[in-house]
Formats: C-alpha cells, structure tokens, sequence
C-alpha cells in the first residue's frame, strides 16, 4: 500500500476440505491499534491482542445454547453473529493459557539445529508446505485468477 518494495498489506482467502474456509489479512500500516490474531470458528472467537500471548482470550456460546448452530449459506462466509447481542450467562470465557517466557526460543532452537544439537520445532515439510502455500498466493495475484491447487 505504501511501498511498492514491500508486501505491506494482503488478503488471502483459503478453502479447505469439509467447507472450512480461512480469510486471512495482514497489513502493517493500521493507525489505530487492532488485535494481532482475531480468529472466528463456529464455535467460537479466539483474540491475541499482542505477540506476548498474554492479552486476549477465548469466547465461545455455552454448550446447553441452542439457536447458534452452524447454518449453510450458500456461500463461504458462515453465519454471522456479531450485531445480534448475545446475554453474557449465555457466553462462556476461557482465559488464554500461560505463554511461556522466552522470546528468542524459535531462534534459539534454529541455531541449535543447526549444529545438531536438538531437534527443530518446525518440521521442513511444515516449512515446506507453508511456502507452497505462499507461492500459490503470489501466483494467483499475478494471474488474477483463484487457484486450485493440492498442498
């Protein structure tokens, strides 16, 4: 958005098996403050309001609620309940568990298998399969056109 460089800003929407789909948008340049991570599931909404793991938690409609059950749409998006107000006894609220203290452990772990001496945490077809899945971003915003595609 603002330098032509930079991959400062995009949108992605991915659909999976069993009609799972994932809209994703990341941008950097946002001047007011917004949650890190905001997930919304059929079952309820996950919120990370920064990178400490921290601030945030997790909402979901309490089990013995009826009326919230998934509804097929026709389309991708899934039903929406954010401008309907739901009773707070009806909401149960799950606090994020605690993150643990080590903000360097990814780099930590890198160099550390790199010399062989642990095992790393993410697996290279994990890394694999996520830069497949980057790659075929990229290349169905030079086609402008939606990919199908076995990751």
């Amino acid at each position: 958005i603002l330098t032509p460089a930079v991959d400062d800003y995009f949108e992605a929407e991915l659909e999976f098996e069993k009609d799972i789909t994932a809209h994703i948008l990341v941008g950097t340049f946002a001047l007011q403050e917004l949650p890190r991570w905001y997930v919304f599931g059929d079952k309820g909404t996950l919120k990370l309001n920064d990178f400490s793991g921290k601030n945030g938690g997790l909402a979901r409609i309490k089990d013995n609620i009826r009326g919230f059950e998934r509804v097929p749409t026709g389309k991708k998006m899934g039903p929406s309940r954010t401008m309907a107000h739901l009773e707070r006894e009806n909401l149960e609220e799950i606090p994020l568990p605690a993150a643990e203290e080590e903000p360097y452990a990814f780099y930590r772990n890198l160099t550390a298998s790199i010399r062989g001496e642990e095992k790393s945490l993410v697996a290279k077809e994990q890394m694999l399969r996520d830069m497949k899945v980057i790659e075929a971003i990229f290349r169905s915003d030079r086609e402008k056109s939606r990919l199908e595609v076995e990751i």
